[in-house]
């Protein structure tokens, strides 16, 4: 719970240090926090890129966004990490926790 809401995320992780591929997700991950959000539940993904540590916290509209595009003639079927400073949210990693994604909301 953050503020009376309930929280819901999927965590993946990229070797991959320019891009997220889309099909890292699976449909049971995406289904679930769609569920959530009907819900009121404040939903994201955290996505890490594993090369330089970095963890990003991308809204759930983001990556939907995405998807839908990648189902488009020529569309992209990854995120370029471009996208994750514009889109995203930088995790901190803190003394309170090794991934703080409440820390700045």
């Amino acid at each position: 719970m953050y503020k009376g809401r309930a929280i819901a995320f999927e965590a993946k992780s990229t070797e991959n240090p320019t891009r997220f591929d889309l099909k890292n997700i699976a449909h049971h991950q995406l289904d679930y926090l769609e569920k959530a959000e009907k819900m009121g539940a404040i939903c994201f993904f955290l996505i890490e890129f594993s090369k330089d540590k970095s963890v990003f916290a991308v809204p759930l509209s983001v990556i939907q966004s995405h998807i839908r595009m990648s189902h488009q003639p020529k569309g992209k079927k990854s995120i370029p990490r471009a996208d994750f400073d514009i889109y995203g949210h930088l995790v901190d990693q803190t003394e309170r926790a090794p991934v703080d994604y409440l820390i700045h909301r």
